[in-house]
């Protein structure tokens, strides 16, 4: 079994929108998302390491970083 090391904080700036989740990953909320075939999200979160646009979908992370980004900065992301 491999071991995945996680912090045990979160941190954002709000002014930025941006935040480091649990494994120190870095994401830029980036606001209203255009809807299309393959975007489902309301909003558009990207994982700065890769420049991935999270598509609103669970495996891509989305609602975990969403939910995350609502409470470091509550009243943006509605």
């Amino acid at each position: 079994m491999a071991l995945v090391k996680i912090d045990d904080y979160l941190t954002g700036n709000c002014i930025k929108r941006t935040w480091l989740d649990l494994s120190n990953e870095k994401f830029a909320f980036l606001g209203p998302a255009r809807k299309s075939d393959e975007m489902i999200a309301d909003y558009a979160i990207k994982r700065v390491k890769t420049g991935e646009i999270l598509d609103g979908t669970t495996a891509s992370g989305y609602w975990v970083e969403l939910g995350i980004f609502q409470h470091l900065c509550p009243g943006i992301a509605k």
